[in-house]
């Protein structure tokens, strides 16, 4: 978080009133970033479908602004993969193509969640936003599409991506970098995080936000 906050402060014109943490886990990441930019609370969106670290969240973060839904292509009801424990932070709505799953024995919990679009996010939270944190264990490409025509609302994100197949039938980062390069966004960060070439975090920001460098 040290990083986004240097890229934010050092890069762009964006002063940070309003954060988006999706795929939260456990509201940490979240809160670094609401005492970097000196924010309140009320000013932290954090979305987590996984019941047990909803409970994390609202124990440790309770006035945050907590999204309990996943954020889809479509709203509805979409069977969850929810690895309790120490690799919660592998949920996803999408299946692996290894058998990381099955290993987790009683640590995993197959469960239906409700499903809405990004589309149904800015809506319901009815302000711009400066931040958006994407960490949705395969899902970063539907997630951004679901934004629609409203993605240009958020003025930054901060994007886990696969370079290679984790989950079944996923978009990979050049899909995901394809797509944000169309909207209008500017990669100003790119790092590999984890395996070699597996993942990368990645910083993107809107055009019309970045000065000269």
């Amino acid at each position: 978080m040290e990083t986004l906050y240097k890229t934010i402060t050092e890069l762009t014109s964006i002063i940070p009133k309003t954060i988006l943490d999706l795929g939260s886990m456990d509201g940490n990441d979240a809160n670094k970033l609401k005492r970097f930019f000196n924010l309140t609370d009320n000013d932290i969106w954090v979305v987590e479908p996984s019941s047990t670290q909803q409970d994390v969240i609202r124990q440790n973060y309770p006035n945050f602004n907590l999204v309990t839904e996943a954020i889809y292509s479509e709203s509805g009801i979409k069977k969850f993969n929810q690895v309790n424990g120490y690799d919660a932070g592998t949920s996803s709505l999408y299946n692996r193509v290894d058998s990381w799953y099955e290993l987790q024995g009683q640590g995993l919990v197959k469960r239906n969640v409700n499903t809405i679009t990004g589309i149904d996010l800015i809506n319901r939270i009815n302000k711009p936003i400066d931040i958006c944190k994407l960490d949705v264990e395969g899902l970063s490409y539907e997630v951004l599409k679901s934004f629609g025509d409203s993605i240009n609302t958020i003025k930054s994100f901060h994007v886990e991506c696969e370079h290679k197949e984790v989950w079944e039938n996923q978009y990979l980062y050049n899909d995901v970098s394809n797509y944000l390069i169309s909207q209008n966004y500017k990669q100003v960060y790119f790092k590999f995080v984890a395996d070699g070439d597996l993942q990368s975090d990645s910083i993107w920001v809107l055009n019309e936000f970045l000065n000269e460098y």
